[in-house]
């Protein structure tokens, strides 16, 4: 099966199938209807019910049996479009992020 993930209807169920397998359907419910501030609340609501590499092991495997259409649109700077032409694309390295954006003046 195809997921396209703009599209939720295409991986909604089979996901909650999964979540509802991990943690039970009551655990998904009261976690469907929560306001959590931070989304690393939701991830510690999931462990409260199942241990992390359960979850991680499950989630993998659910990843791995499914094709995904995904989209990605980036916005390069000058100076980034000149590195990708004359280094290609690299790994992504998070220290590397940090310097265009203290340049930029946003920290």
């Amino acid at each position: 099966m195809t997921i396209y993930y703009d599209q939720f209807e295409t991986w909604e169920g089979s996901f909650r199938e999964l979540a509802v397998d991990l943690v039970g359907k009551e655990a998904i419910e009261t976690l469907a209807s929560s306001n959590f501030e931070f989304i690393e609340d939701a991830g510690d609501s999931v462990v409260r019910h199942t241990d992390i590499e359960t979850a991680s092991d499950a989630i993998y495997d659910w990843l791995q049996a499914h094709e995904f259409c995904v989209f990605h649109g980036t916005r390069l700077l000058p100076d980034e479009i000149l590195s990708v032409q004359q280094l290609g694309l690299r790994p992504l390295v998070a220290a590397d992020r940090n310097r265009p954006i203290e340049t930029a003046g946003y920290f």
